[in-house]
């Protein structure tokens, strides 16, 4: 009932019963109070036991996720770290891979590769299906490498199955016929896979904005069990969607992501109770949870994410020199760097390979801190008194690594100043032209230690990824070798080499990797992240979780 006709209901009540009222005395005013009173509890613990029953819900998690979804379909979500994160659980590629950069079967049953490393065959698991119930087939595969190879489809996966032939034997076995042996192809067939008997007459343009992206029917972990859309006001809404947890022995079945504009309204979603976990963004204010309560951080490294300060290596002048680049290199302390400006939110980087890959060594393919060697090369090339420029992306952290960078490099007699950019433009102007001296940004490699794509001089115009433009027959070589050679202990070889060679040109200096700071109410129990390949990994050990 509305307001006026409680009014109206109980002033006809008093009229009506007037007398009664007026022999009770303070009884009727009191039964007014108190009904008053019991109205709003009512009111007040019916809300609270709603989200009691929510809080203490045992089986669902509740994730808070800054930003609004686009797509979770594998072929357009690579290049969003929050869309990845879902697509992962929803979809499946032939393979996997673990953090050490080592493949594992996914979908597949077995691979086997000829002896001359073109010929893949691959066998199927028998007991595939998708959401719908459909049967999971060499057709799904086929038709998901088909849509890659077109020539509309521009996204991250375009280059991974070209001059790739396919061959389909039968519903379980398929097999692929590459143009030259490469030893890193598995890495391209954890793409994941999409189903043909929704997709088939959808062109790849078309896909791209189909309503499948974000109400896919997958074949992964999870399924999608809902989704809402609620409107915050000025015109803004928050996307809710809710996941299904296909093992049924796992303790949490639900996954819960709660979309929100930005930190500060996760954080406060996170105050009232709504979510269970979040990302914190900003690691320089990472003191700002100390007053909080009832929560783990976990501070966890994300080991094939680095930013780094690339030199133009073609370019005329002292940056052309590999002793000055060695220099700038060896003046810089990466361990003080995190420290001063992520809190230790980070960890420091040296190397094209990671520390967790199987193809790494630490043995002479590292670059210390050495300011006294820093100077004795700079006074040995003539190359003292330097004036460099930075350029870099609008966005934190540029001004504060800028910051650190330039009074490191001014204890060595260099001189830097910086030139911001755009974000938006960032690819448009500095990364496309190569319009830069020094270009500080970050970049995500894969889980495979295959780094030709990064380094090898075939790769320095564009769309090419050597935005160095270092050019070294060695570097060259070593790439080559390395993604052709199957052998594993044959193919560290060939990486120990790369990065021996990588610290004598020091095409960049590698700096640090961020960490993804995890903050997971004390109610989760069993999570255990000691390190991420990439965030949208922390769902790995979820069937380990409970509440």
């Amino acid at each position: 009932m509305n307001q006026r006709k409680f009014r109206l209901i109980l002033s006809g009540f008093s009229i009506k019963n007037g007398s009664y009222i007026r022999l009770a005395g303070g009884f009727g005013t009191f039964l007014l109070l108190l009904l008053f009173l019991i109205i709003p509890f009512v009111l007040i613990m019916t809300a609270s036991n709603r989200l009691l029953s929510l809080f203490y819900d045992k089986t669902t998690l509740r994730e808070g996720i800054i930003g609004q979804p686009v797509s979770f379909n594998p072929l357009f979500s690579y290049t969003n770290t929050t869309d990845k994160t879902l697509t992962k659980l929803l979809f499946r590629g032939v393979t996997k891979m673990s953090i050490d950069g080592k493949w594992h079967p996914d979908l597949a049953e077995d691979i086997s590769v000829s002896e001359d490393g073109l010929i893949y065959t691959i066998k199927l698991s028998d007991s595939l299906y998708w959401d719908d119930g459909y049967r999971l087939t060499t057709e799904d595969v086929l038709f998901t490498y088909a849509q890659i190879q077109s020539p509309d489809y521009f996204g991250y996966w375009r280059e991974a199955f070209k001059g790739v032939k396919f061959e389909k034997k039968d519903d379980l076995i398929l097999i692929l016929t590459l143009e030259e042996p490469l030893s890193s192809f598995y890495n391209s067939l954890t793409v994941g896979i999409l189903p043909k008997h929704v997709l088939g007459n959808v062109s790849v343009r078309d896909m791209e904005k189909s309503d499948f992206n974000l109400s896919p029917i997958g074949n992964g972990r999870f399924s999608v069990e809902n989704s809402s859309v609620t409107e915050n006001g000025g015109g803004k809404s928050n996307y809710t969607i809710s996941l299904l947890n296909n093992n049924k022995e796992a303790k949490i079945r639900h996954v819960q992501f709660r979309y929100y504009e930005n930190i500060e309204s996760i954080m406060l979603a996170y105050k009232n109770g709504e979510i269970d976990s979040f990302r914190y963004t900003i690691p320089k204010d990472i003191d700002l949870l100390t007053a909080w309560n009832n929560y783990t951080l976990h501070n966890v490294p994300i080991a094939y994410r680095s930013y780094q300060i690339y030199f133009k290596t073609d370019l005329e002048g002292p940056i052309s020199n590999k002793n000055v680049r060695n220099a700038l290199s060896l003046s810089l302390d990466r361990k003080q760097l995190v420290a001063n400006i992520f809190n230790n939110h980070a960890s420091a980087s040296y190397g094209p390979i990671e520390e967790t890959s199987w193809a790494y060594s630490k043995d002479d393919v590292v670059s210390n801190y050495d300011p006294e060697e820093a100077r004795r090369l700079l006074s040995e090339s003539d190359n003292a008194n330097l004036n460099l420029t930075l350029t870099a992306p609008d966005t934190y952290p540029s001004r504060e690594v800028f910051e650190y960078v330039k009074e490191q490099w001014a204890q060595i007699g260099i001189t830097l100043e910086l030139r911001l950019v755009e974000p938006e433009n960032f690819e448009r102007d500095v990364i496309r032209t190569r319009d830069f001296q020094l270009c500080f940004f970050g970049q995500e490699t894969s889980l495979d230690p295959d780094r030709y794509p990064l380094w090898h001089s075939t790769q320095i115009k564009y769309p090419g990824l050597n935005i160095s433009g270092i050019s070294s027959k060695r570097i060259d070589k070593s790439l080559e070798v390395g993604r052709q050679t199957y052998d594993e202990n044959k193919r560290k070889e060939q990486y120990i080499d790369f990065q021996k060679y990588f610290i004598e040109e020091m095409p960049s200096i590698y700096l640090y990797h961020p960490s993804y700071d995890y903050l997971v109410r004390n109610r989760v129990k069993g999570v255990k992240l000691e390190n991420l390949g990439l965030p949208e990994n922390r769902f790995d050990s979820i069937d380990e979780w409970y509440l």
